[in-house]
């Protein structure tokens, strides 16, 4: 079995180190917990499972196509661009703004300039303003994606209130930077 240590707080913590030089794509990690007498269904862990998984690659497009049909949380996109200052000249004319498009996601955007907000969106259009924030060389564009609890409710226990194509969530784009 993994090392795993219980904390003053009571909190058991199981750590699994995958290899590094292992087999790429998706890993399942099974948790099978033997239960306390009396400790049953919901009750058979005193409070809720944490997962933290370290950085990986994902690429644009619906999650459960790369391995995670059954997660629900956020998945970060990070890239990172040189902007050469003539492509910024439209946003120093008058009323001229500078606009990072999503295109096509599913799910709840967060966007973040070199670690300044630019806004949140839960609905299309996925469209940020980004006029000051986006500068000449090197800038870091991170766009966060958060999914509904549909992908897990639905594998945890099918149901009808699951409707077709609600599992389908991330960032599928093209993303583009704009000047208008």
């Amino acid at each position: 079995p993994p090392p795993s240590r219980t904390g003053a707080d009571g909190v058991h913590t199981v750590t699994v180190e995958l290899p590094a030089d292992g087999p790429s794509g998706p890993r399942t990690v099974a948790l099978r917990v033997r239960t306390a007498p009396g400790r049953q269904g919901g009750a058979a862990l005193a409070g809720p499972v944490r997962c933290e998984i370290g950085p990986g690659l994902i690429r644009t497009g619906d999650w459960e196509a790369q391995g995670l049909a059954e997660y629900s949380g956020g998945v970060r996109y990070t890239r990172r661009m040189t902007v050469p200052a003539e492509a910024l000249e439209a946003q120093k004319a008058p009323g001229g703004r500078l606009l990072l498009d999503l295109g096509r996601v599913r799910g709840t955007a967060e966007v973040r300039i070199g670690g300044v907000a630019a806004g949140v969106r839960v609905c299309s259009p996925y469209v940020f303003e980004v006029t000051g924030l986006v500068t000449a060389g090197e800038n870091t564009i991170e766009i966060t994606v958060f999914g509904t609890l549909a992908p897990h409710l639905d594998a945890a226990s099918p149901t009808h209130f699951v409707f077709p194509g609600q599992r389908v969530t991330g960032l599928m784009g093209p993303v583009r930077l704009l000047a208008e």
